[in-house]
């Protein structure tokens, strides 16, 4: 008798960006990278990466994404998961704790609280 072992699917992590950012999400290892010049661009991007399957994660700068929110806010499937990130020159006036937890809240589905 042969034995069924579990085997998770794997999906993948998929970035927007610019030209600018794309070295720096090479470098963190990012599965798939789409690079934009403008708006129709990032939305048939958007498009294009919501009809897959494989894809877990896109991780939008912080710009681009306020441009595509109301996109994002009407997609109805767990995945994926669109999580916007500060570029270099946002980061100091960044309030990573106040930004991120309404998109753990949705995404986790319970607060989490982190330590001082």
């Amino acid at each position: 008798m042969m034995s069924m072992a579990y085997r998770p699917r794997v999906m993948k992590i998929a970035a927007i960006c610019n030209t600018e950012l794309e070295p720096f999400f090479k470098i963190l290892g990012i599965d798939e990278i789409c690079v934009v010049r403008d708006g129709s661009e990032l939305r048939k991007c958007i498009d294009e990466i919501t009809k897959r399957k494989d894809i877990a994660i896109v991780v939008v700068p912080l710009r681009m994404f306020e441009i595509v929110q109301d996109l994002v806010a009407s997609m109805r499937s767990l995945y994926p998961i669109f999580l916007p990130v500060p570029e270099p020159q946002e980061v100091k006036e960044f309030d990573v704790r106040e930004f991120y937890r309404p998109i753990i809240r949705k995404y986790v589905g319970f607060e989490v609280v982190l330590g001082e």
